[in-house]
Order: structure tokens, then C-alpha cells, then sequence
């Protein structure tokens, strides 16, 4: 008769041995859920551009980071830009049950957080760029997502 301690050891081995494809399938899977695709978008005028990071799958409910890059016609607008993110269904008539934080990581890169695209359907994203020099000028920069 083996002694505990033993059973306990090859009990834990066989459970290892069993669960590690399922790691490995679960490691290869999240890799794939963070491959990523890119959105670009134009202002109206054209003076702004941008792209948006997106990860490649997103799936109702999901919450994700999106990445953007801006792209000026004249300097002066990509310096220091306050820069606003919403999404909306305009089939649906509503937007995000929720808010999301937009961090800036240098004067033409910026981080939305906390992104939560509720439903499937077509989303219409707007990033609303604001020039930091004074003028009343919004530039609003779209993009349609479907999921």
C-alpha cells in the first residue's frame, strides 16, 4: 500500500499532465485575442487624420484599450490636443453604458481605456480632437465598427 503522501504527488502529476494541453490551447488563444487591426479616420476638412488600434476580435461585452495616432495637416493641431472618444448605434439610437478614459501618451498618441462596445451591431466611433491653441475648433474624426 503506498503512503499518502505519495498518492498525493502522483494525483497532482496526473492532473498536470491532463490539464496541460488545455494550458497551452488557453496560452494560444489569448495570444490570438490580441492580435490587433487598424481603423483610419479623416476629419471633414481633411487637416486631421488618425488611426486606431483595435484588437481583431471584439465581442459584445468585452472591454478593451484602444490605441490612437494622430496625424496633423498643420503642427499646431497635434500640439497638445485635448481629445474626447464616444461610440454610438446609430441604428439603436444610443451610445456606451459606459466611460472611458483617454490618457495621453505624447502630443499624437493617445490610450482610450475601458472601451465597452455592449451590443453586436455597427458602432459609430467619434474622436472629437480639440487644438490646445486657443481656437474654437473641434475636429470630429469617424469610423464605423462592426461586432
Amino acid at each position: 500500500m503506498k503512503s499518502m503522501p505519495s498518492v498525493v504527488v502522483n494525483a497532482t502529476l496526473l492532473i498536470l499532465f491532463l490539464l496541460l494541453p488545455m494550458t497551452a490551447a488557453g496560452a494560444q488563444a489569448s495570444a490570438d485575442s490580441q492580435s490587433v487591426r487598424t481603423l483610419n479616420l479623416h476629419s471633414y476638412e481633411g487637416a486631421i487624420t488618425a488611426r486606431l488600434i483595435v484588437p481583431e476580435r471584439i465581442t459584445p461585452f468585452s472591454t478593451f484599450t484602444i490605441h490612437v495616432v494622430l496625424e496633423c495637416e498643420r503642427e499646431s493641431l497635434c500640439h497638445e490636443p485635448h481629445v474626447r472618444f464616444n461610440a454610438r448605434m446609430p441604428g439603436h439610437g444610443h451610445g456606451m453604458n459606459y466611460a472611458v478614459s483617454v490618457t495621453r501618451e505624447s502630443d499624437t498618441r493617445f490610450r482610450v481605456e475601458g472601451v465597452r462596445l455592449h451590443m453586436p451591431g455597427t458602432w459609430d466611433l467619434h474622436l472629437d480632437v480639440q487644438p490646445a491653441h486657443g481656437r474654437n475648433e473641434i475636429y470630429r474624426l469617424q469610423a464605423f465598427l462592426e461586432i
